[in-house]
């Protein structure tokens, strides 16, 4: 929004004030040193700064491709799952079908083997009796009827009993196939999940590094600016090719003779060997507007020096 922007550019405006402010009065100051250190530091902190934010979407970035390839692949491998599941229940269902239709059919050729034989042992009966008037063809037909119907019966009883008990391995596989099926679905959810937690648990702690370098930054930039803020300069006497000394200068006891009087030694250092003099040339050896201007020179040179001993100029 337009707010943030504004707080963004104003935040901005005041660590380039607080940088460049630093550095120009470590130089004021003659702190060559403190000006090359807050300087390193300001940039130091400035590309940890940047290389944070950067740093921070790239790590979302991959932290997020990894959770989606995490996600559609083990989406993949629970739709195997699923279809091989599938496939397994008809297989399953098939073997138990044909098991069945199979078990008819020898059934029903068993109950039919049983019923032409005792046809045809009746019919030997009945032959039989033709020449054997002691043989009791009643009898001996409603035996072999019930040895038949008998040995039908149970045919029958072990199919009917076969396929209850075909059918019940039947659910029973099926429904060990469906746990299976289960388990392995939320066996490979369950380490998607402890992946994307360990992978989190590495993302934050890049991030806690990278936060820890940048507060490190940060803190040794406040501390180069503390200790730019807090340095005294100290100006050493000295003389310059004039003669003057800077230390006099500052001293507002300095009388307005004893100026006048340093300046013409001045001059008579600067005459050039020969007839030629610089300050005669202009006119203005020995006069009260020169002596004037050099007693101005003076003091105004004695309130700069001042001011820089005292720290007048402060920066933010």
């Amino acid at each position: 929004t337009a707010s943030q922007l504004v707080d963004g550019f104003a935040w901005l405006y005041s660590g380039a004030t607080q940088y460049f402010g630093a550095i120009g009065k470590a130089l004021a100051d003659g702190n060559l040193e403190g000006a090359g250190a807050v300087a390193m530091a300001g940039l130091t902190r400035a590309f940890r700064g940047g290389f944070n934010l950067i740093y921070g979407y790239y790590l979302a970035f991959i932290e997020g491709w990894n959770s989606t390839w995490d996600w559609w692949t083990t989406r993949l491998a629970q739709t195997f799952i699923l279809a091989w599941t599938n496939v397994e229940n008809a297989f399953t269902d098939t073997v138990s079908f044909l098991t069945q239709a199979w078990h008819i059919f020898t059934s029903g050729l068993t109950i039919a083997w049983n019923t032409t034989i005792g046809f045809i042992q009746k019919a030997w009966i009945q032959l039989k009796s033709m020449f054997d008037k002691d043989i009791n063809v009643n009898a001996e037909t409603t035996a072999i009827d019930n040895r038949t119907n008998d040995a039908n019966r149970d045919t029958a009883l072990a199919l009917g009993s076969g396929m209850a008990a075909r059918e019940k391995q039947r659910q029973e596989r099926k429904d060990q196939i469906a746990r299976e099926s289960g388990m392995m679905v939320a066996g490979l959810e369950g380490d998607r999940n402890a992946r994307q937690q360990e992978r989190q648990k590495q993302t934050d702690q890049l991030n806690q590094q990278a936060n820890s370098e940048f507060d490190k930054a940060r803190a040794d930039y406040q501390a180069k600016l503390d200790a730019v803020k807090s340095f005294v300069p100290k100006f050493e006497s000295r003389k310059n090719k004039f003669g003057f000394d800077s230390d006099e200068f500052a001293s507002s006891e300095s009388s307005k003779e004893d100026l006048t009087k340093r300046f013409a030694d001045a001059q008579n250092k600067i005459e050039v060997k020969g007839s030629f003099n610089a300050f005669a040339a202009g006119g203005l050896a020995g006069s009260d507007q020169l002596n004037k201007s050099a007693a101005e020179t003076a003091r105004n040179t004695a309130e700069m020096i001042k001011i820089l001993r005292q720290g007048g100029f402060v920066f933010t």
